[in-house]
């Protein structure tokens, strides 16, 4: 079992010190997906996790605050800081990314993909507990169809980081990672009360796709590392703008070429353009997806059968607090069974209509960029017009498909009066380039010029893909763990 530590003096971090020679351990910065990957990928006692929050606490979410001044607006909620990071509130939706969405263009990034597509999409699929899963792609008329799977019970970093024999330090909040004549090193602030400067063998930057692009920027910045590359830092941002249209349909299709799922598949269903008219277009893999509306879909029997299916273990208190709210009534009682019934697939739930829901792969722009001004987070985020044609191409072909069954008002839609959401899905930020100049980590996520600093999180990613970059993440954290190993 992990030891969970916290230092709110420095007695107690010296008496640690004497306990533990750091030196000797590698750093994990950050406590979601990436770390886990590679603490279980390493399988060394001598890792130590530093987590900037404290332990998770459900009733206490401590999310990102950010000022947006673009046209696209980061959600506050979108990062968690505690123990687990935001695996804490992750719904448990999977998808490799395929080449032209990891890659596209970029040699190096194709190096990795090389890896990731041969051997560490296998294992991190496995990581999940889906044993032999192929995520396969297929073509459905001008469109491309693939299946995003979701964990009936997603994995949480917090618990499973706890199972391993580390330490991990809360309260920890790293300001600045470089190296000189000694080593590679950080600098640690404890508990707002002092900080240190600490020695590792190894050092894995795994907080994250905004933080630990921030965190080597203000490292460049300050001088801890050698050649000053924080000018080509953070830019590029990326995210998965997402936006829902309710009750999409006039009537449900009695065929589609889409499949439209019932309430107990809880797979998403992908549909973006086929990759010749990608080509054609030079467009990205943006897709939709439809979300089935129960005729029930709002009662209070309802919402009740759903708090269940989703909180097992308080199931008794869920139904406890429903009797209490409204009473006994035997049909109701037997509407909430109904519904519990339909989520596990004992009955077949009547759809009444269907919400259709875009997820946008963002083009890079070296204009949307996330910094530091006077000491507060800011974004600077917007659309491209490649990013609006992308949508409406889209969306003209899938209204052509079921024009006779689309809502009139969704027939022709303007997307750029439209306000999308975050996905919290912070990606990019960090080139990789052939050329080192212009790189900031090489294809091991070596930080070009260190001995021993590595990155580990969506930042690296140079271009978005349009789905949950969880994954991929995991992949690359393995892959990591394999080399860190291979060159200790």
């Amino acid at each position: 079992m992990a030891n969970l530590n916290r230092f709110i003096n420095k007695d107690k971090y010296l008496k640690f010190c004497e306990l533990h020679k750091l030196e000797e351990f590698y750093a994990v910065v950050g406590s979601s997906f990436a770390a886990l990957s590679l603490v279980e990928g390493l399988k060394s006692k001598n890792i130590i996790v530093f987590e900037k929050g404290g332990d998770f606490n459900p009733l206490l979410l401590r999310g990102l605050r950010i000022k947006n001044n673009g046209t696209f607006s980061l959600k506050e909620n979108s990062i968690e800081e505690s123990v687990g990071g935001a695996s804490n509130t992750w719904t448990g939706r999977l998808s490799e990314m395929n080449h032209q969405e990891f890659c596209g263009k970029n040699k190096e990034a194709s190096k990795i993909f090389y890896d990731l597509s041969t051997k560490y999409y296998k294992k991190s699929w496995e990581f999940f507990g889906f044993k032999n899963f192929i995520q396969a792609e297929k073509n459905v008329n001008d469109f491309k169809e693939r299946v995003l799977p979701e964990q009936k019970k997603p994995l949480r970093a917090e618990k499973l980081l706890k199972n391993h024999n580390i330490q991990i330090v809360i309260e920890s909040k790293i300001t600045a990672v470089g190296e000189d004549k000694i080593g590679s090193f950080l600098l640690v602030e404890f508990s707002n009360t002092f900080k240190e400067k600490i020695y590792f063998k190894k050092i894995i930057l795994a907080n994250g796709g905004l933080h630990s692009s921030l965190l080597l920027k203000n490292s460049f910045e300050k001088g801890f590392l050698k050649s000053d590359k924080s000018k080509i830092i953070s830019k590029n941002y990326m995210n998965h703008p997402k936006i829902t249209f309710y009750n999409f349909f006039t009537s449900i299709p009695s065929f589609s070429p889409f499949v439209l799922r019932d309430k107990n598949d809880s797979n998403f269903y992908g549909y973006s353009l086929s990759d010749d008219l990608q080509k054609k277009y030079c467009l990205k893999n943006t897709y939709f997806t439809f979300h089935p509306i129960s005729k029930d879909e709002h009662t209070k029997e309802f919402v009740c059968a759903a708090n269940i299916y989703f909180n097992k273990f308080n199931a008794l208190k869920i139904f406890a607090k429903y009797l209490k709210d409204y009473g006994f009534n035997l049909f109701s009682i037997l509407k909430i069974i109904f519904h519990i019934g339909c989520r596990v697939g004992l009955f077949k739930d009547k759809i009444k209509n269907y919400d259709l829901e875009y997820f946008c792969e963002m083009a890079p722009n070296t204009k949307n960029k996330i910094f530091v001004d006077r000491g507060s987070l800011n974004s600077e985020v917007n659309f491209s017009e490649k990013d609006y044609i992308n949508l409406e191409i889209l969306h003209q072909k899938l209204v052509s498909e079921l024009s006779d069954n689309v809502a009139d008002q969704y027939k022709t839609i303007n997307f750029r009066d439209k306000v999308f959401q975050d996905s919290s899905h912070h990606i990019g930020g960090i080139p990789m380039s052939e050329n080192l100049d212009d790189s900031v980590i090489d294809k091991n996520l070596r930080v070009v010029d260190s001995e021993s600093i590595f990155l580990c999180s969506s930042s690296v990613f140079q271009y978005s893909g349009s789905s949950n970059p969880t994954l991929t993440i995991v992949a690359l954290g393995l892959r990591l763990a394999d080399h860190l190993k291979r060159i200790n």
